[in-house]
């Protein structure tokens, strides 16, 4: 019988440091995080109600000359499963995504991907349809970890403000 230690362990990642977690991370709800992403970030992207967080990255320098690091990013997703007839809904409902989105994200160097899909799944005799949202913030450039932390910092900042405001749009829809 595995204990929750064990258990944690087991799911430890292989790249583990000598000190027992992955370098540059730490924990945060039995999940490992880049150490630089503040609690409360953390604690906010998670309490959002429609969307969910899928992953996120405090940015990092590049390990040689030719790389070029990994952005800052935060990755939200929001999925529903309903039947064909809400099919028409969705196409309705990336439209209101659209209109709300061209008011935010003005910032220089902001990226801002929205990836909308629908799957469909037969089970039995029943149809299925799953829609699904990703939205993806990035800025190239920054990272919490040297001298860009302060408007990194700011970034993940704003990106709380519009994560807040998208999860409201959607809970209207």
């Amino acid at each position: 019988m595995n204990t929750t230690a064990e258990a944690a362990e087991a799911a430890a990642p292989i790249f583990e440091t000598p000190t027992g977690h992955p370098p540059g991370q730490r924990l945060w709800r039995q999940h490992w995080v880049d150490i630089n992403l503040k609690d409360e970030w953390l604690e906010a992207l998670n309490a959002l109600t429609v969307l969910h967080l899928g992953s996120i990255c405090e940015g990092h320098p590049p390990a040689t000359a030719r790389d070029t690091g990994l952005s800052p990013h935060v990755r939200l997703r929001w999925w529903r499963t309903t039947d064909p007839a809400g099919l028409q809904c969705f196409e309705h409902e990336a439209i209101a995504l659209q209109h709300h989105l061209a008011g935010l994200f003005r910032r220089q160097g902001d990226r801002v991907k929205v990836t909308l899909s629908t799957e469909l799944s037969l089970c039995g005799s029943r149809i299925f349809v799953r829609r699904d949202v990703l939205v993806l913030f990035m800025v190239p450039g920054l990272r919490l970890s040297d001298a860009t932390a302060r408007d990194a910092e700011a970034w993940f900042e704003q990106v709380i403000v519009d994560a807040r405001s998208i999860d409201a749009a959607f809970q209207r829809l």
